[in-house]
């Protein structure tokens, strides 16, 4: 597959790197287009998934936060300690075939979480799904250079954050009308010994998104890169030796490149805030807008969407943006909305200002 012939930068502002002057032309190659669709499919239903997963442990244990907390922990704590891990041992493995086993791992997982009942198994399982995931993401990073130009790599990388973030309220959308169709399965006598709940027909329905992701990417013509082994064996002590070689070149490069260093405290601080709305989302909709469960999924469609927009619009408006101020601006606007969020008592401003949020932190995200 030949990928698209190299379009000229054009220049953000002096000191900058330059950015594609049309970032829709990554999607001209066709391989990269279908890898790109398989992510689409994966995130969709790893965030019907993951919200299918809050409810269950919300479920289990009688709406305790502290449970709901501990298992959004688990998805996300793995990426800070085993991140280097899995891009280590992509460059020795198969990317397709990491890709595809990493799918139907995660299917398979997904299929067991109907007949969980302990908050243990919970977390065991959602661990499970982490891991697979931070092979999954490296391995799919490694393979678009070989799909697109070294110039296209920004927009690829964009449409990479769209697909992950901008399909979370199509997810959330999902989700509430599987409730409608849980209630009509129900309906039927045959089936109501199956116990079609809503969280089982989303677990079911992310299975089937991985399973699709898992057929779209055996097809594709995924070369292997010159680190990987002959396929016998993978060196351990090698890949140790590599992991802390990776580990302390990245903490020289961060400690001497202070932008660097203000980027990743920036990105890091602003994740943790705005990964405490999810746990903190199903008591601030039953506290301060004496909402219940259909409130938050309101809350967190707005988050969605709003993300949605702020990438969606970044990318449309990257060339004509001084990156380093729209970082810094939509860092500062997600906290003063954030506190703005929380000081409403009804649903329909909390909503709004919880989508600018959003937008603030997909922009923050994208630019960083």
């Amino acid at each position: 597959m030949t990928a698209e012939q190299p379009v000229p930068f054009l220049p953000s502002r002096p000191g900058e790197p330059a950015v594609p002057p049309a970032p829709w032309q990554v999607l001209r190659s066709p391989t990269y287009f279908r890898l790109w669709l398989a992510q689409v499919v994966s995130s969709t239903g790893d965030w019907i998934g993951l919200i299918a997963i809050l409810a269950i442990a919300a479920r289990i244990s009688h709406n305790s936060g502290a449970a709901v907390s501990l298992v959004l922990a688990v998805r996300v704590i793995p990426g800070f300690f085993l991140g280097t891990v899995g891009g280590v041992l992509i460059d020795r493995l198969d990317r397709r075939k990491v890709m595809v086993a990493c799918d139907l791992g995660r299917a398979s997982l997904l299929v067991l979480l109907p007949f969980v009942e302990s908050i243990f198994g919970l977390v065991l399982i959602s661990f499970g799904l982490e891991l697979l995931t931070l092979l999954w993401g490296p391995a799919k990073d490694a393979s678009v250079p070989s799909f697109v130009e070294t110039d296209q790599l920004t927009s690829a990388n964009t449409f990479s954050l769209v697909a992950s973030y901008a399909t979370f309220p199509l997810a959330a959308i999902v989700f509430s009308f599987l409730a409608a169709l849980a209630g009509w399965l129900g309906a039927f006598n045959d089936l109501g010994a199956l116990k079609l709940d809503q969280e089982a027909l989303a677990l079911i329905v992310d299975a089937g998104t991985f399973m699709v992701s898992a057929v779209i990417v055996w097809r594709l013509a995924i070369p292997r890169i010159a680190r990987s082994t002959d396929g016998r064996h993978v060196d351990l002590l090698q890949t140790l030796r590599d992991i802390k070689g990776d580990v302390k070149e990245g903490l020289s490069f961060i400690a001497r490149e202070p932008r660097v260093r203000g980027i990743i405290v920036g990105l890091g601080l602003g994740i943790i805030g705005g990964g405490a709305m999810i746990p903190l989302g199903p008591v601030f909709a039953k506290e301060a807008l004496h909402g219940d469960s259909a409130a938050f999924g309101v809350l967190m469609t707005a988050l969605g969407v709003g993300v949605a927009i702020g990438v969606v619009a970044l990318l449309l408006l990257q060339q004509r943006l001084p990156r380093e101020v729209v970082f810094e601006n939509a860092l500062m606007a997600c906290g003063i909305l954030m506190v703005l969020a929380a000081s409403v008592t009804s649903l329909f401003p909390a909503a709004l200002l919880t989508a600018f949020v959003g937008a603030a932190a997909g922009t923050a995200y994208v630019t960083g």
